[in-house]
C-alpha cells in the first residue's frame, strides 16, 4: 500500500480506536509488535492487514480512501447485485464501472431528495399568502409563479391531491356533468370543442351530438376534434377565450360538486394548470410550467421506489409526488388557471362572472341548429 493511503488508514484507525476504546492487543488478531510497527512507520501496512484491522469497525479500505484506492487486483472474480440488477466481476475495473454507474442513485440522490423537502418546508412556512384581486389576473399575459414566494395550488391530473383536496380541476376530469341551453355534457372538454364547430350546418350538427355523446374529455379531444380539425370555424380564435370562461361558468353554477370543489382552493391561492409535461403549442398558453418542480418530484418518486420493499403502489407514488409543492417556478399564460380563479373570485364576491357577451353574440355561435342568444 502507498505510504500516503497507508498513512491515512491508519490515522482514521487510531480515531476509530479512541472513540470506540479499543487497545492495541486487542484489535483484529494483530499483534502488538506488528501494531506498533505499523503506527511508528518501521512495517509497511499491507493491504491484507488494512482490510483485517478495518473489518473490525465495519469498514473497508475502499470506504476510508474513496477515489484514492488504487487498483489493488485486476483479476477479482464476483458478483455485485443492485436494485434487482446482478452483474458478473471479472476486474477491479468492472467493479469500479458498476459502482460509477450507480453512484448517483446510492449518493447523490437521497442527499438531493433530502434537499427538496427541506427546501419545500421551508418555503411553505415563508410564502405569501397574497390576496389575489380580479384585476391582478390578465389573460392574455405570461405570468410567473414563484412558488418560493406566493402559494400556488396546480393541478394536472384527476389524482392529483393537496391538503386531502383532490384537485380535479381540469377540463379532462370526469364526473362533472353540466348542461348548457338545455344540453347535456359529460365534461367540459366537449362543450369547450363545441364552439369549435358551432356554425349552424350539417356537418358542425354531427360533430356537436357526437361531442354530447362522448362521456370521456380525453376521446373528444383524441378522436373526434382532431379528425374533424380542417372543418372548424376560422374565426375560433377570435372568440375561444369567452367561450371558454362561458363554458366553465356553467360548469360551476349547474354542478354543485364542482362549485364546492372550486371553492376549497384558499382564497388567497393562485391556481395553475400545471402544463409541464405537456408538449402542444398551446400548452404555456392554457397552462403554465415547472420544471424544477416536476424534477424535484420525479427524484422523490424514484428514491421511493429503490428504498421500498416490493413494488410502489400508485397511491404512494401519487403521495410522494404531491407532497412537494413550494419549489421552482411556473411560467405561462395560464389562462385555464385564471378562469377557474375568476370563477372562484365570482363566487365569493356574489356576482356574475365578467365575459364578454357582445362578443360571443356577434359571432352567432350555434348549439345543434340553435343560435345562442346569450342572456
Amino acid at each position: 500500500m502507498e505510504l500516503e493511503n497507508q498513512s491515512k488508514v491508519l490515522s482514521k484507525v487510531k480515531e476509530l480506536m479512541e472513540v470506540q476504546g479499543y487497545s492495541q492487543p486487542n484489535l483484529a488478531g494483530i499483534s502488538f509488535l506488528s501494531l506498533n510497527n505499523y503506527f511508528a512507520g518501521r512495517s509497511q501496512l499491507t493491504d491484507k492487514a488494512a482490510e483485517k484491522i478495518l473489518s473490525v469497525f465495519g469498514l473497508s479500505v475502499y470506504e476510508v480512501l474513496g477515489e484514492d484506492l488504487p487498483i489493488l487486483n485486476k483479476s477479482i472474480r464476483g458478483y455485485l447485485e443492485y436494485n434487482g440488477e446482478i452483474k458478473r466481476i471479472n476486474s477491479f475495473k468492472d467493479a469500479e464501472n458498476f459502482v460509477k454507474k450507480y453512484r448517483e442513485e446510492v449518493i447523490e440522490l437521497p442527499k438531493r431528495v433530502k434537499e427538496d423537502e427541506r427546501t419545500d418546508a421551508r418555503n411553505k412556512k415563508t410564502a405569501t399568502k397574497h390576496q389575489v384581486k380580479d384585476w391582478d389576473i390578465v389573460l392574455d399575459r405570461v405570468d410567473t409563479y414563484d412558488c418560493s414566494q406566493v402559494d400556488v395550488w396546480a393541478f394536472r391530473k384527476t389524482d392529483d391531491e393537496r391538503e386531502d383536496i383532490t384537485l380535479a380541476l381540469g377540463n379532462m376530469c370526469p364526473g362533472f356533468d353540466f348542461e348548457i341551453e338545455g344540453q347535456h355534457f359529460y365534461g367540459s372538454e366537449q362543450a369547450y370543442i363545441c364552439g369549435m364547430f358551432s356554425n349552424n350546418d350539417p356537418k358542425h350538427i354531427i360533430i356537436q351530438q357526437a361531442l354530447i355523446n362522448e362521456t370521456n374529455g380525453y376521446g373528444s379531444k383524441k378522436q373526434i376534434r382532431q379528425k374533424n380539425e380542417v372543418l372548424k370555424r376560422e374565426d375560433w380564435e377570435s372568440f375561444n377565450i369567452e367561450w371558454m370562461k362561458y363554458v366553465v361558468w356553467n360548469k360551476v353554477k349547474s354542478n354543485k360538486k364542482f362549485l364546492e370543489l372550486l371553492l376549497s382552493v384558499p382564497k388567497n391561492a393562485y391556481i395553475v394548470e400545471n402544463s409541464t409535461h405537456q408538449k402542444g403549442r398551446t400548452a404555456a398558453i392554457w397552462g403554465a410550467k415547472n420544471q424544477a418542480l416536476e424534477e424535484a418530484r420525479d427524484r422523490a418518486v424514484k428514491y421511493l421506489s429503490l428504498t421500498s420493499q416490493g413494488r410502489v403502489r400508485k397511491e404512494e407514488e401519487n403521495r410522494t409526488r404531491n407532497s412537494l409543492n413550494y419549489l421552482g417556478v411556473y411560467e405561462g399564460k395560464n389562462l385555464m388557471g385564471k378562469i377557474l380563479k375568476l370563477c372562484q373570485l365570482a363566487l365569493l364576491e356574489r356576482k356574475e362572472l365578467d365575459i364578454d357577451y357582445e362578443l360571443l353574440r356577434s359571432k352567432d355561435i350555434f348549439l345543434l341548429g340553435k343560435k345562442l342568444e346569450f342572456k
